[in-house]
């Protein structure tokens, strides 16, 4: 007779959904060998498994169709997507464009325009939610994009990458000097200061100054944690840069090698002049053009902006006050400015 044994657990649970797929393949094949090696009944095994009686005619067919491989069990196949996976590769190589390469207006990848692609390309209508989840699937998630200028030029970044910057390193290394990068940046009483939680259809009304102002800024910042920092009022010159190079080597000992980008003021003759009466202690160099995104200095804007932002001022003196606050704040925090190096685009500048 049919060996119960192993399936007494079972028996009592006459719906076979709530049995795991292991334990339903190994019934069918042994109630199939039961009646087809063993010549038993299959009315009498089926009803031992405590199944329908339709079960084991439908095993048997299974099993003339295709043997016992045909008994075991398979994933259910689910509906067709509405993509295939021919169309999803075509698809990811158009999302890797600029949407404007494909006659869009806008330089950013929306969901609509994603369904419209669909549809224009596959003569395919799917629906914006189907659209997100197929991005999910062929892994596109919605990020902030970097924006980089289109006159910048790729064979000059690599330049600066192999071979510019490393023999800059290692002069420094050599002659024991200081590497410092250097930015300006402009600070406006009218930037946003963010959003706030409020009740919906009532939007929150937060009293600030209505006066326009503003305050620029320089700084150095070392990938030792150093910065050094200034505030002026008008136009960066030529005066404001050497005014700050004189204060950034009276408060450092040393060599320094400064990294700066393609501003006017740092090439006017007088800067020249000052930094040959340096004698060599005071060295720069310049970025690629058109490429911020290679100067750590920026970061330390962008984490100052960030957090000014945060603070309603009341006047012009309040608002320098605060801007100076903020940076001698960061000034003290040398592992915080040193973990700003390891940022991707700037992680070249390792010390090591």
């Amino acid at each position: 007779m049919f060996k119960i044994s192993y399936y007494k657990k079972y028996m009592k649970k006459s719906d076979g959904r709530k049995l795991s797929h292991e334990v339903l393949e190994e019934m069918r094949i042994q109630a199939v060998k039961a009646v087809i090696q063993r010549k038993q009944s299959p009315e009498k095994v089926i009803a031992i498994l405590g199944f329908h009686r339709s079960c084991i005619y439908a095993w048997l067919k299974q099993y003339k169709k295709g043997g016992y491989k045909a008994l075991k069990s398979s994933k259910a196949k689910g509906p067709e997507p509405k993509i295939n996976k021919s169309e999803e590769k075509k698809l990811i190589n158009w999302l890797k464009k600029d949407p404007r390469q494909l006659h869009f207006d806008f330089g950013l990848w929306t969901l609509e325009m994603i369904q419209e692609l669909i549809t224009k390309k596959f003569n395919k209508n799917i629906h914006i939610t189907t659209v997100s989840r197929l991005l999910d699937r062929i892994g596109f998630t919605h990020q902030k994009p970097l924006f980089r200028a289109w006159q910048q030029d790729p064979a000059k970044v690599t330049k600066w990458f192999d071979k510019e910057y490393p023999v800059i390193k290692k002069e420094a290394q050599k002659e024991n000097r200081q590497i410092f990068f250097e930015d300006e940046a402009g600070f406006r009483s009218t930037d946003t200061k963010g959003k706030t939680w409020s009740q919906k259809g009532k939007r929150p009304i937060v009293k600030t100054t209505g006066a326009r102002f503003g305050l620029n800024a320089i700084s150095a910042v070392s990938p030792k944690g150093e910065l050094r920092f200034g505030l002026y009022e008008g136009s960066f010159n030529g005066e404001v840069f050497i005014d700050f190079l004189k204060r950034l080597l009276d408060s450092i000992e040393g060599n320094i090698t400064l990294i700066v980008d393609g501003h006017p003021a740092h090439k006017q003759k007088k800067v020249k002049k000052f930094i040959e009466s340096t004698k060599g202690r005071l060295k720069m160099y310049f970025l690629p053009p058109y490429s911020p995104e290679l100067n750590p200095d920026e970061l330390i804007w962008q984490q100052t902006k960030s957090l000014i932002k945060r603070k309603m001022t009341g006047g012009p003196t309040e608002f320098k006050a605060q801007i100076q606050s903020l940076l001698h704040s960061l000034q003290k925090q040398k592992d915080k400015i040193i973990k700003l190096f390891s940022h991707p685009d700037v992680a070249y500048v390792a010390i090591n």
